[in-house]
């Protein structure tokens, strides 16, 4: 996705990435790092604060001859990429229970997922070169809370992350019926796709 020509080459060289989910931290305490279009060997360092894979720092060594990016086009060129029906559209939560119960074994927790309904803002994207992994919506499990798909997919404008009681028929933040709105579903950690992992 093109990004702006002062983010990719900034000033000191710190930089926020976004994987998903959550933003994380590289940065160099080399300032030299930055005089040359092409770099010599150097280590960044990535923290990453949240779990399940933190709070963890790490270090990335980029060897000589890596390229700084290029600046971004003159005109926008379209990469969104749509999700296909029943794809991961985002990783909700891991299980409490689990985190609990096994705190530093995060590959046998739950993972609470948003599918895709197909509907999602964002136009229709670029053409599809992959077959992406899809889930069925399922049944309900009858004695969890569920979580409205609707809501969730609207939940940076609305700010709305509430779950319903077990045997609501209904969402009681949009009103539809769950059958309409659709609920997000659960997933053991084997069973998401390499690209949905969480990290």
């Amino acid at each position: 996705m093109p990004v702006a020509d002062s983010y990719q080459n900034p000033t000191l060289p710190i930089w926020l990435l976004h994987g998903g989910d959550h933003f994380t931290l590289l940065f160099s305490t080399d300032l030299s790092s930055l005089e040359a279009k092409t770099l010599a060997p150097c280590t960044l360092h990535h923290f990453n604060g949240l779990h399940p894979a933190g709070p963890r720092m790490a270090n990335i060594t980029l060897s000589a001859g890596a390229q700084a990016a290029t600046s971004a086009p003159e005109k926008h060129v379209e990469s969104y990429i749509k999700p296909a029906k029943g794809e991961i559209d985002s990783v909700v939560q891991a299980d409490p229970d689990d985190k609990k119960a096994r705190p530093d074994d995060w590959t046998r927790w739950r993972y609470e997922v948003s599918l895709a309904t197909g509907k999602e803002a964002g136009g229709e994207g670029v053409p599809r070169t992959d077959k992406p992994t899809t889930f069925e919506q399922g049944e309900p499990e009858p004695s969890q809370p569920w979580r409205c798909s609707s809501c969730y997919a609207k939940r940076f404008e609305t700010m709305c992350f509430g779950m319903n009681v077990a045997e609501a028929a209904g969402c009681q933040y949009c009103e539809k019926p769950r059958a309409k709105c659709g609920w997000t579903i659960w997933l053991h950690f084997p069973d998401l796709p390499q690209a949905g992992r969480p990290t």
